[in-house]
């Protein structure tokens, strides 16, 4: 929101991608690398590396994703004579986006539950059973964003309204600090068949620090209470 009211906004996301690449799992460590083959033309513009911990009471998940110009427009509002949806999959190269995560947890019913056989393969159980799960994290965004890229509709010398000063910022540094509670099940439906379930709700603290493209004035500091929640899904034959 500009000094004058003027509200605008501006949302992208991720091409759908295909990933592949080598994981390797050996008792209670896990550790995988994947990157991006569906584009071959921007080979290495997304990339993912996972960590995984895992002991029947306690588990560990480490994971950096890098995404650096593969992005498409969904909307911008706020932009005159510019309909919402008008730019939605227009390629954008003008964002780049770093994320760093780090969560650990706890199985209340370990002695029956067990959270790896759905998702790490690293053992089996046999007879369905839940578990209440507790957990803490923390994730950490670098984001870059150069505004010039932007369709000429919305920063070219023919739009009406001219992007406002407070989207043109150079970098973003986001922080989530989040506490975690939720259930997990593992449904052994038929012999040798698995399907587990997990729902984990969280509260937490984000705060984001950014700067304007002068590298000099501070864009934003700002700390809010965010409710947030990560479910996951594994079918294991």
């Amino acid at each position: 929101t500009s000094e004058e009211g003027l509200t605008q906004s501006i949302s992208a996301k991720p091409e759908p991608s295909v990933k592949m690449g080598p994981y390797f799992g050996w008792r209670w460590i896990f550790l995988g690398y994947t990157f991006d083959i569906s584009h071959p033309r921007r080979l290495g513009q997304s990339s993912e590396f996972n960590l995984s911990l895992y002991s029947s009471m306690l588990g560990l998940d480490f994971v950096y994703i890098r995404n650096t110009g593969d992005f498409r427009l969904r909307k911008a509002t706020g932009f005159e004579g510019v309909e919402p949806r008008s730019v939605s999959g227009m390629p954008f190269t003008g964002l780049e986006a770093n994320t760093l995560s780090l969560s650990t947890y706890y199985v209340a019913n370990h002695r029956h539950f067990s959270y790896p056989a759905a998702y790490n393969q690293s053992t089996v159980q046999r007879k369905s059973c839940g578990s209440l799960m507790l957990g803490l994290g923390f994730s950490k965004q670098y984001v870059q964003f150069d505004y010039t890229k932007l369709p000429p509709s919305l920063v070219g010398p023919d739009a009406a309204v001219g992007i406002v000063e407070e989207l043109k910022f150079s970098d973003i540094n986001y922080n989530y600090y989040y506490l975690s509670a939720g259930y997990a099940y593992n449904w052994v439906f038929a012999p040798r068949w698995l399907l587990g379930i997990s729902v984990m709700p969280s509260i937490g603290v984000r705060k984001a620090k950014g700067e304007k493209l002068t590298g000099t004035e501070v864009l934003m500091d700002i700390k809010n209470l965010a409710f947030d929640c990560t479910s996951r899904a594994g079918l294991v034959w």
